[in-house]
């Protein structure tokens, strides 16, 4: 489940003696960006979600639910490639496009957002689905921080806590 994910950063985040699990290794940022998506779909979508990190890379994250209609089950699943957006000397668009490769499968793009930026976003979008070559399905992730608002941003106080997702392709 998306929240043992999370109790995993938790308890690594405790046993290192750090504060933010950006200060933890690739791995354990990618389960817990993984985790976050998970859980805002498990609340969007209202079906239960797993997540499963493989040994092997590619995906860095599998995502997968379960739909119950009409009495029968079906699975669905996710593999997941994971960036981090974490400088402005590369922008947004470059660090996706860099993800752009031949996975093999239907991949998913997740971007995590870590500081605040803004960025014209449906312009953003309709370049970004111009330029893929090969992933249709892009998200950015953030949290506790506005990026590019429609009208006002939130105050701190309103964001604290809480993680936005943003599909852009």
């Amino acid at each position: 489940r998306p929240g043992g994910g999370l109790a995993e950063v938790a308890r690594k985040m405790k046993e290192a003696g750090v504060s933010s699990p950006t200060f933890l290794n690739k791995s354990y940022m990618e389960l817990y960006i993984g985790s976050l998506f998970a859980m805002i779909l498990q609340e969007t979508e209202g079906m239960d979600f797993w997540i499963g990190k493989p040994k092997e890379d590619p995906p860095d994250i599998a995502i997968m639910a379960t739909e119950k209609k009409e009495g029968k089950i079906t699975f669905l699943s996710r593999e997941v490639e994971i960036t981090r957006f974490l400088k402005k000397d590369k922008g947004l668009l470059e660090t996706i496009l860099d993800k752009d490769k031949a996975y093999p499968g239907d991949y998913t793009i997740l971007c995590f957002l870590e500081f605040n930026g803004s960025e014209k976003l449906k312009a953003f979008s309709d370049t970004l689905i111009k330029e893929l070559k090969n992933v249709r399905h892009v998200f950015l992730i953030f949290n506790g921080m506005p990026f590019s608002y429609l009208n006002e941003a939130p105050t701190p106080e309103e964001m604290a806590g809480k993680v936005s997702l943003l599909q852009v392709s």
